[in-house]
């Protein structure tokens, strides 16, 4: 009776003993794919904020591609709108994320953090920006 309680405690000493081992890769794996950023084609400056935030989508909706972000004064000063002010700041960005429709990238932002977004009629990308909030959509007959 003894040598089977031996081998019993031996046993489950060993499983426990070996259990963080084995499972130690699999949750630093886990925990190195959920932190990771996927957001290409942020330009140098883009504000902290934005960069958190378009982080944060790229977890929930796959990864962002950003095609417009930091505009030049120059470059700015061809479209009218107030709203391209957080362009120039670098507190906005044009966006899209392959495979997920304009109106689920719309509402994430409107859910998760507020600001500015809108898009226009005929164009892939979704602006989104770190302003008030508030939504626009333009060139949609």
């Amino acid at each position: 009776m003894k040598s089977i309680q031996t081998k019993l405690v031996s046993l489950l000493l060993s499983i426990i003993l070996i259990m963080p081992i084995i499972s130690s890769p699999i949750l630093i794996t886990q925990a190195q794919a959920s932190s990771s950023c996927r957001v290409d084609g942020l330009k140098k400056g883009t504000s902290k904020s934005l960069k958190s935030n378009l982080c944060k989508m790229s977890k929930a909706l796959g990864p962002v591609e950003v095609t417009s972000s930091c505009r030049t004064r120059k470059a700015n000063r061809s479209v009218s709108k107030s709203y391209h002010l957080y362009n120039r700041g670098c507190k906005a960005a044009d966006v899209v994320v392959k495979g997920v429709g304009r109106k689920t990238i719309l509402a994430w932002w409107a859910q998760n953090v507020g600001g500015g977004r809108g898009y226009y009629c005929g164009r892939r990308f979704v602006h989104v920006d770190v302003g008030p909030d508030r939504t626009w959509k333009w060139y949609c007959g």
